[in-house]
């Protein structure tokens, strides 16, 4: 460990050299220092402003919902194929109670997701402009979140 004009210097071997910078007033950063003439900043103590945080928000919802909602829907088909191919598997009730808690899944996931993609990506949202909608979605919500979880709650228990 040295110190320089920077700050504090931590050399890790083989990788990069973390610099905790404290030059700025404003900002303190934690650098990353790639080479000499490459670094970037991992962490700042500066706190975000809330217009900061939503845009930050809103990229990152835009970006990872789609994914979300893929790999679900995915993972879902899957475990359906799994549990119903099989003459064994589909004969018996702890995989058809496994085969409902995908079918759920994917329905709440495809709900919930695609109405939080709408609303935080495009402003779009039906609840705020009409309260049965808003009523009708917290109780779906709250429904179909417990749907899967009863059914792999039956799965244990038949086992």
């Amino acid at each position: 460990m040295s110190v320089t004009s920077l700050g504090v210097q931590i050399f890790y071997p083989y990788t990069s050299t973390l610099i905790l910078d404290r030059v700025s007033q404003k900002r303190c950063c934690v650098n990353l220092l790639i080479n000499e003439e490459k670094s970037f900043c991992l962490y700042s103590l500066e706190m975000w402003t809330t217009t900061e945080f939503i845009i930050f928000q809103k990229y990152l919802f835009s970006v990872l919902i789609p994914i979300v909602i893929v790999v679900g829907n995915l993972g879902s088909i899957l475990n359906i194929i799994v549990f119903s191919v099989s003459r064994k598997l589909r004969s018996s009730s702890c995989s058809l109670y496994l085969i409902f808690a995908s079918i759920g899944f994917a329905i709440y996931l495809n709900i919930v997701a695609v109405l939080r993609y709408l609303q935080v990506s495009f402003n779009i949202d039906p609840s705020s402009q009409w309260s049965w909608v808003c009523k009708l979605r917290f109780y779906t919500v709250g429904f179909l979140v417990m749907l899967p979880r009863s059914y792999m709650l039956l799965a244990a228990i038949d086992r």
